[in-house]
């Protein structure tokens, strides 16, 4: 694509970013940035010598497969939220041990679980412990 070489290549000569920010900033591009460029790039071509139809359809199809991959992506993090959400709730009132955030170790029952940010913190007592600190679950005591 002409137009990613172009910006790729005066992000380089500006100074304002080295080659691997130019490298970030392009992976951050979405559809819709690339469509834009693709607009863009279709606008300013000579009309003497106009894009290859394949290299278009190469492209387009691009831009699909990256938009396939972000929902792909975002599924995949929506069902690991719940798989947490459940596995964590699954948890309440029984008795766990586990590492605190700053390595205390913690040996008790489960009070409650909060999700933050995609991660389910145990509430034992006063202490909590993020479900991937979770070093065994104990059997339960029965008492006579």
């Amino acid at each position: 694509m002409t137009s990613v070489s172009s910006t790729s290549s005066t992000s380089s000569t500006s100074g304002t970013g080295t080659t691997s920010s130019t490298a970030g900033a392009l992976n951050s591009l979405d559809g819709d940035d690339f469509l834009q460029l693709l607009i863009t790039q279709l606008l300013s071509q000579d009309p003497l010598n106009p894009m290859d139809d394949a290299e278009m359809v190469q492209q387009i199809s691009q831009i699909r497969e990256l938009e396939s991959n972000t929902e792909l992506t975002e599924t995949l993090k929506s069902v690991m939220l719940g798989q947490g959400i459940s596995t964590a709730s699954s948890l309440i009132g029984k008795q766990i041990k586990g590492l605190t955030s700053n390595g205390t170790q913690v040996e008790g029952t489960v009070d409650k679980v909060t999700v933050t940010d995609g991660t389910s913190t145990l509430h034992i007592g006063l202490n909590t412990v993020e479900l991937s600190n979770v070093e065994e679950i104990l059997p339960d005591t029965v008492e006579s």
